[in-house]
């Protein structure tokens, strides 16, 4: 199996979209916005100091992406790296793609100077859950996320 992991182009823009659209489709609390989730992917995908979306692309086909967003945190001492949204298809789940992205993701992140890796976790995700404890992630469970989006 020849595994790449691409950081996305806007020429990308279109196979983004679609896996973006399959990630979506799987949690009933999240809507595919056509406007303004195209807005969105676009913004990051053509400003780097954002962040950036990785590409899966496994034997030529893409399988997968991981969209990564750029914070600063005082109590982590610096820039950290939010993986925003991590997906792989079904088909493809199971065979170490999940590892072997987060260990590239990390080694980059460590290269680049950032203070932390974080991601958030739907509670029911047991496979993702076993994945970030293997890969040594810990929730920070003394905080809760609250968001109140600026457009009310």
């Amino acid at each position: 199996m020849n595994l790449e992991l691409l950081s996305a182009t806007p020429g990308h823009f279109e196979i983004a979209v679609g896996l973006m659209r399959e990630f979506y489709a799987h949690f009933e609390d999240l809507h595919f916005d056509e406007e303004r989730s195209t807005a969105a992917l676009h913004a990051l995908i053509e400003n780097s100091a954002l962040g950036m979306v990785l590409l899966l692309r496994v034997d030529n086909v893409f399988v997968g992406y991981a969209a990564l967003a750029y914070g600063f945190n005082l109590e982590l001492f610096g820039r950290t790296a939010w993986i925003d949204e991590f997906y792989i298809r079904e088909s493809y789940r199971g065979q170490g793609l999940g590892s072997s992205i987060l260990d590239q993701i990390y080694a980059d992140c460590q290269k680049e100077g950032f203070k932390a890796l974080m991601l958030e976790l739907d509670k029911a995700n047991l496979d993702g859950l076993r994945l970030y404890t293997r890969k040594r992630f810990k929730p920070r469970s003394i905080y809760e996320v609250y968001v109140r989006p600026l457009e009310d």
